[in-house]
């Protein structure tokens, strides 16, 4: 699969991954037409961005990142996009947001480990990536079911070998719907 060329910080690099599970995404949603799609904690915005371009029918897509810092990257980025689709970037961590529509798709590439568990960086902004500090696993598993339509689809990637996901799985809160190595694409229930 190949990866395309995206503006990035140097804080935060994104991998193969983020690309694979944006195809997979808008390979479900193949059949679908008018499709509103919400990206949560979008960074540089490489899976909305990606599920766009292999999507034919997004009529919306909004961007949604917490980190200041991505705003001159996602705006390079989204240069990649058709002028046929419509937008939104909003930077604001996303249990402060009050959303009043629901998306056929919500996506979500967030901090794959919880504070203490794992080596933490000592970079600010490479921690604000990599660990959840200013929000929680549980906010956000709630703020994207909430988000999705009743008939619409809620994504993220995660590491199974993290106990908040093996704890949601085991609760049958999310599965697992594809393995991608370390990382997988998990479902919201």
């Amino acid at each position: 699969m190949k990866v395309h060329d995206y503006s990035q910080p140097q804080f935060y690099h994104f991998s193969k991954d983020s690309v694979e599970f944006a195809h997979y995404a808008a390979n479900l949603l193949k059949e679908k037409g008018d499709i509103d799609v919400l990206d949560i904690g979008c960074g540089c915005g490489v899976v909305g961005i990606e599920f766009t371009k292999q999507s034919q029918g997004v009529k919306q897509i909004l961007l949604l990142e917490k980190q200041e810092e991505y705003r001159s990257f996602l705006t390079e980025n989204i240069k990649q996009l058709s002028s046929d689709t419509k937008v939104f970037c909003l930077f604001k961590n996303w249990q402060s947001i009050k959303l009043s529509q629901k998306f056929d798709c919500v996506l979500s590439n967030p901090p794959f480990y919880i504070i203490g568990n794992g080596r933490e960086p000592n970079e600010k902004l490479k921690k604000e990536c990599h660990f959840f500090t200013q929000s929680d696993f549980d906010s956000l598993l709630k703020v994207m079911a909430f988000a999705r339509k009743d008939d619409g689809v809620a994504l993220f990637l995660g590491r199974k070998d993290q106990k908040h996901i093996q704890h949601k799985l085991i609760t049958k809160e999310i599965t697992e719907v594809k393995s991608l190595g370390k990382t997988s694409i998990f479902k919201i229930a």
